[in-house]
């Protein structure tokens, strides 16, 4: 008999969950209004609306200062996903076929986070786990085959390649906490894959006789991955954990590491831009080779 409503219930929870008003504050002034709530579409007009509607009412203030609102997963050919239909995968086979990065990274990539109905298909998890973390964690691997005794500090390099990778991990950086900030993982998704292509298929493939013997190139590829590491940490929790553990040792966590800062200053545009198209005369060039017949070695 003492609930009035479910939702009103619900709706309360920015207040209720600290007892307020009867804690006299101590918890509710310092948690509200709250960072942010998520929940799906058809929550506009339930509980987000019931959060507005009494925080309104209560304190004239709104209850959250964002709001990450997705859209309805549907099976590959857009039905409802049903347990009679069994029109789905178990999420825990994806996971354990290739881990929940894999799975998290998909999701938080595509338009259900933007609030938009979303087919699931394995297929672009399996894409993820090859074009983004088997990427990551092949690099990781190349690194530990080539290290030295590397510092990881911030490198002052002066070849061409070293200040590009690191004038985009900067550019790369400042975008990713961007959007982050802007509570867009599509966008920062993007990005962080963007860099991984960067990092692996370019200035790895470009420098791999190099890394074995310029302890500057070591430096740089060093310090790029445990840059990204941090970057990475908050949509590839396991991923950027493995990464980081094989660069710092098992005793340390990129959990407990600050988010990485950026400046404007150390991104090069000019370098970028002429790189850019350097790599498209290539892509050019293996195009033609293909056409041709003419194989890479």
């Amino acid at each position: 008999p003492e609930v009035l409503d479910c939702w009103f219930e619900s709706g309360s929870m920015p207040f209720a969950q600290f007892h307020h008003p009867f804690d006299k504050g101590k918890n509710f002034e310092k948690n509200f209004p709250s960072q942010f709530v998520a929940e799906y579409i058809a929550q506009v007009r339930t509980w987000f609306y019931y959060m507005m509607v009494l925080s309104t009412i209560l304190f004239d203030e709104p209850p959250f200062e964002n709001v990450v609102t997705t859209g309805t997963i549907l099976a590959e050919d857009g039905q409802k996903m049903s347990k009679s239909r069994n029109n789905f995968t178990d999420p825990m086979i994806l996971i354990d076929k290739y881990g929940s990065d894999a799975l998290r990274f998909y999701l938080m990539s595509c338009s259900v986070m933007n609030a938009e109905d979303f087919n699931f298909s394995n297929k672009g998890v399996d894409e993820i786990y090859k074009k983004v973390i088997l990427i990551l964690y092949n690099t990781s691997k190349f690194y530990e085959s080539v290290k030295d005794k590397e510092t990881g500090k911030k490198p002052n390099s002066k070849d061409l390649t070293d200040k590009w990778i690191i004038s985009r991990l900067n550019e790369a950086g400042l975008k990713i906490s961007s959007y982050l900030e802007e509570y867009n993982t599509i966008k920062a998704c993007n990005e962080i894959k963007g860099f991984v292509d960067d990092l692996s298929t370019w200035y790895i493939r470009v420098n791999r006789d190099r890394l074995e013997e310029n302890k500057q190139a070591r430096e740089t590829l060093k310090y790029a991955l445990n840059e990204i590491s941090k970057i990475i940490a908050p949509i590839l929790p396991f991923t950027s954990e493995h990464i980081f553990h094989s660069l710092n040792g098992e005793k340390s966590s990129v959990h407990l590491e600050s988010y990485p800062k950026f400046d404007k200053k150390n991104v090069d545009n000019e370098l970028i831009s002429k790189m850019s198209i350097a790599r498209e005369i290539v892509s050019s060039g293996l195009k033609e080779r293909d056409k041709a017949q003419i194989g890479l070695k």
